[in-house]
């Protein structure tokens, strides 16, 4: 299991703050809250990271204590931004991954798959059950009744 500690340390970490198993991510979340860290999260893309995702970020920290953030996977960036003529994403999941871990205020990483969103959106939301949940304007799925329903969880 990662460490908590290392988690909440100053230190990279890399491999305990990169969190690809869901059991593990759960296990993990639980402890935080158990010690009364509020949970903040965030979810997206991150291909070619520019100051309007930092400072995204660094807003949905302040809005908790650890800010847990899932990250498309190639197979569904493609899916989600790849157009005619263009190839997504420009930079690869392991380094957007190795880039957000160097954002101090980035806690936690996860993945997000194609598969997993096709079964169900939320499934990431669902198994975080964050304090506060950040969605960007952006975010199209998610509509009135949407937002009631995550907020209900």
């Amino acid at each position: 299991m990662p460490s908590v500690k290392n988690i909440l340390s100053n230190g990279l970490h890399f491999n305990d703050r990169y969190i690809p198993d869901y059991e593990e991510l759960r296990r993990v979340v639980e402890a935080l809250k158990g010690t009364g860290h509020k949970i903040s999260m965030t979810q997206g893309v991150y291909d070619l990271i520019h100051p309007g995702h930092t400072r995204y970020l660094a807003q949905a920290k302040e809005r908790g204590d650890i800010l847990v953030v899932a990250v498309d996977d190639d197979e569904y960036t493609r899916a989600r931004k790849q157009r005619a003529n263009e190839r997504r994403p420009v930079v690869p999941f392991e380094e957007r991954l190795e880039l957000l871990a160097n954002l101090r205020f980035v806690d936690i990483l996860t993945r997000r798959s194609l598969t997993e969103h096709a079964a169900d959106p939320d499934f990431v939301i669902k198994l975080v059950q964050p304090d506060v949940l950040i969605m960007s304007h952006s975010t199209q799925y998610v509509n009135a009744q949407k937002h009631e329903e995550l907020k209900g969880m």
